[in-house]
């Protein structure tokens, strides 16, 4: 049903109305066939809804304006007589209030819905990092893009003592609202933990009996997080069933950052390892979500690590908004503009 609705919501409006025309007179084929005694005048709703939520009201209301003069034609040939000649035309005129009524009450329903919706998106972006740190000697860039109206995903940046940086992503399981309420509960308590300057593996670890302890079962989340010493080029970490970042050297070679352990919320007993890379010059580290990687073209083929690393390689010399647009426009590209999942990219270059 949600790919549907999403299939929906991505038409053009030209699509969307010529299929609602066509669903209309398909309707009301079928309810001059089936005859005066088998009413279907509930389905000519359908059409009306279609052009109500995702058009217009006022494509609502020319929708209910064609529904009931069809109506009225079927109605009239299937039953040629009346008590009183007034009939046909007083029953038309109570199904086309309701018809009109329905289009206006769906549409007002959707202008609540997506106002509620804007308020929750607005609040989940207040919680991310307004803007990339500066760092003397790096280059980073961000991008967070919810699928739907709020996300599951979430990078942050914590400032830490001695001029470190803090860099946490994580993707909860699910989508939606409850995912995002998850979601903000965790960074919230991964970023007490962090500002504490509790090492990476500490910080899973903590993480992990929190979440054990008083987040529904079935409930997990992969998560990474490091810190970055800049002064001294290195990076400590600890991964928790997070997509490896990526390490891009210079000279070519590939590291996965993958030292961890298992996704939070999942063993009570689960304890979780560091590790520590040296970086150089020129040196390039990508943080995602699997939503990029998982991507998928009409064939059904993912947009793979390799494709991100190759799209990194070529654009990275771009500033940070154009990068951004650019990724996505590959993306959608590349799905047909079916991108199924959020999507998070940090990329942190060695200058």
């Amino acid at each position: 049903m949600n790919k549907l609705f999403n299939k929906l919501s991505k038409m053009k409006r030209i699509s969307l109305i010529s299929l609602s025309i066509l669903l209309l007179l398909f309707i009301g084929f079928v309810d001059w066939i089936t005859g005066a005694e088998l009413s279907i005048s509930i389905f000519y709703l359908i059409p009306i809804a279609l052009c109500a939520w995702f058009i217009h009201r006022w494509a609502g209301i020319m929708l209910a304006l064609m529904s009931i003069t069809i109506w009225f034609l079927s109605d009239f040939i299937n039953t040629p007589s009346y008590s009183h000649p007034i009939i046909p035309y007083w029953n038309s005129l109570i199904m086309l209030g309701i018809f009109v009524v329905f289009a206006l009450l769906l549409s007002k329903l959707k202008d609540a819905f997506e106002r509620e919706n804007t308020l929750a998106l607005n609040i989940q972006k207040s919680l991310l990092p307004q803007k990339s740190p500066a760092i003397a000697g790096y280059k980073i860039f961000s991008i967070w893009e919810p699928t739907r109206v709020v996300s599951g995903d979430y990078y942050d940046f914590i400032n830490l003592t001695n001029n470190n940086l803090g860099i946490s992503l994580a993707d909860v399981c699910g989508h939606g609202f409850p995912a995002a309420l998850l979601m903000s509960n965790i960074q919230a308590t991964s970023r007490i933990i962090a500002s504490h300057n509790h090492s990476p593996q500490e910080v899973c670890n903590y993480l992990n009996k929190i979440m054990i302890d008083y987040v529904m079962p079935e409930k997990f989340t992969s998560f990474f997080y490091g810190i970055l010493e800049a002064e001294k080029r290195k990076l400590t970490y600890s991964n928790a069933g997070h997509p490896p970042p990526i390490v891009l050297r210079k000279n070519e070679k590939i590291d996965h950052l993958s030292c961890g352990g298992f996704l939070l919320g999942v063993d009570s007993n689960a304890t979780y390892q560091q590790e520590t890379v040296h970086l150089e010059k020129g040196d390039v580290i990508l943080f995602y979500t699997d939503g990029i990687v998982e991507t998928r073209n009409s064939l059904g083929k993912e947009f793979g690590e390799n494709r991100l690393i190759d799209f990194c390689k070529k654009h990275k010399h771009l500033p940070e908004n154009k990068f951004n647009k650019t990724i996505l426009s590959t993306l959608n590209k590349f799905s047909n503009s079916n991108i199924d999942d959020d999507i998070t990219l940090v990329v942190i270059s060695v200058d």
